[in-house]
């Protein structure tokens, strides 16, 4: 396999190949280490990626030195190596040196330096190790200077040295004005010892005016808003992951559309499942958990006041069963991020069109086998799906209802995030639950004196077993 890329390179790690291949398992990775036999007894598959890392190209035997030196740069690291020779190496120091207050940066391990400040008249012959970095420092370093600010359409925004007659037509050049910046609604907020002023400026005048330009000098602790043009190349994130060509984040132009991204991904593939495409939109995250947050409190209250429920209990297998309902429709309310029910079918066929909004999400899954039957039946388990085949035929396979099913309530949760109520009609990737009726029948008299201890011995069952965190 060696001969066919044309060898190793220079800077080639020879001495182990790393080879990835795909499993029906996932990814397998084989270390090979680099001799004849070993590369004929391995076998090459097809979809096989071959990785030959490269030798560490870090240098072991050098000294940096940056800053107010004459010559800043990399040097040869000698035994014995003092601050004192390596600056007279770089040709010495400029003039207006902190000579109390050098940075030494050195390696503690591979990923964490300690830094070191240096006292050059005190310490001298400060003895240096390999792979040091030495920051010179000037006198201004330690002044404290006069700045000005600036924000908003700029590339470069944050406080600059307030230099010598800087004009605020200065300041913009430096911060690098973006291509929508508003150059007619630049805005200067002063604090004049005390006096706030102002001034709203059009950089366009600036620009025509010299004489203008030079009235805007800056003072002191100016600051500089510069406004964006509206909606101008203000992109919005999509993500996409699952059953696309390309899966990942995207952005979007404005009134872009989920059809035109899903194309951009390269389109779905052939094993997507379109009915079952999970869509999440940040500002209706409240929306989508009330429906099912109903169910639930419902099933929760069984626990407290169906009597025959409580006796049933014990038995172990009537117990899991309630458990892994309670389970599923709690697994429910956490996935409520703001998922919007979408028709990614007529999306993609352009009978319908959905635009992007910033932090969207989708994903779209493989299309599934099977129907997934839980609640009051008397084995919850999936069952292959058969487009014939109605809600009673699921149920059946599972072993019938059981004697606290209520068949008159039963929810199809739909693949696309929806739920329905007693409908005979399933489709793939639908969950069918069955609830199950509460029978009051409660001597209240006793029940003041044990229902907190029915209470606690549940909820303690339902945390040991991991259904409550």
């Amino acid at each position: 396999m060696n001969s066919f890329a044309g060898g190793f390179s220079i800077n080639a790690l020879k001495e182990l190949i790393k080879v990835k291949r795909q499993t029906n398992h996932g990814h397998s990775q084989f270390d090979i280490e680099n001799n004849e036999n070993n590369f004929k007894k391995f076998q090459m598959k097809n979809g096989d990626i071959i990785h030959i890392s490269k030798l560490n190209s870090r240098h072991s035997d050098i000294v940096t030195i940056k800053g107010n030196i004459l010559n800043e740069g990399h040097y040869q690291y000698s035994e014995n190596m003092t601050l004192s020779k390596l600056i007279k190496k770089a040709n010495g120091l400029k003039e207006n040196t902190a000579r109390h207050y050098i940075e030494l940066y050195r390696f503690k391990s591979d990923k964490k330096r300690e830094i070191k400040i240096i006292n050059l008249d005190k310490t001298p012959y400060f003895k240096l190790r390999p792979l040091d970095v030495i920051q010179i420092n000037s006198t201004d370093l330690l002044t404290e200077k006069d700045t000005v600010f600036i924000e908003g359409a700029v590339s470069k925004p944050g406080h600059y040295y307030l230099l010598n007659n800087m004009t605020l037509f200065d300041l913009v050049i430096l911060a690098k004005l973006e291509a929508h910046a508003k150059k007619n609604q630049i805005e200067l907020f002063r604090n004049d010892n005390g006096v706030e002023a102002l001034y709203k400026v059009n950089l366009n005048d600036l620009y025509k005016n010299p004489k203008q330009k030079a009235n805007f000098t800056l003072k002191k602790n100016d600051h500089v808003y510069i406004r964006s043009k509206n909606n101008a190349n203000r992109f919005k994130k999509i993500v996409i992951s699952g059953e696309v060509k390309y899966p990942g984040t995207y952005l979007a132009r404005d009134n872009e559309s989920l059809e035109s991204i899903i194309k951009r991904a390269g389109g779905v593939t052939n094993t997507a499942f379109l009915k079952g495409a999970k869509f999440y939109r940040k500002s209706t995250q409240k929306v989508e958990s009330e429906g099912k947050r109903k169910v639930l409190e419902e099933e929760k209250k069984r626990l407290i006041f169906d009597e025959k429920r409580i006796q049933a209990m014990s038995s172990q297998n009537q117990s899991i069963v309630y458990e892994r309902a309670i389970k599923f429709l709690e697994k429910k309310i956490t996935e409520s991020k703001g998922r919007i029910t979408i028709n990614l079918e007529n999306i993609l066929n352009n009978k319908s069109t959905l635009i992007i909004e910033d932090e969207d999400t989708l994903d779209i899954p493989e299309t599934p086998a099977t129907i997934q039957v839980i609640g009051g039946v008397e084995q919850p388990t999936a069952i292959l799906f058969s487009p014939s085949k109605k809600t009673k035929h699921y149920i059946n396979e599972c072993g019938g209802l059981t004697e606290f099913a209520n068949k008159r309530k039963v929810y199809i949760f739909k693949a696309n995030g929806s739920i329905k109520k007693n409908r005979s009609k399933v489709e793939l990737g639908d969950t069918i639950y069955v609830p199950e009726k509460i029978k009051p029948n409660i001597n209240w008299l006793r029940t003041i004196t044990e229902v907190s201890q029915t209470i606690f011995n549940v909820v303690t069952s339902l945390k040991v077993t991991g259904i409550i965190p």
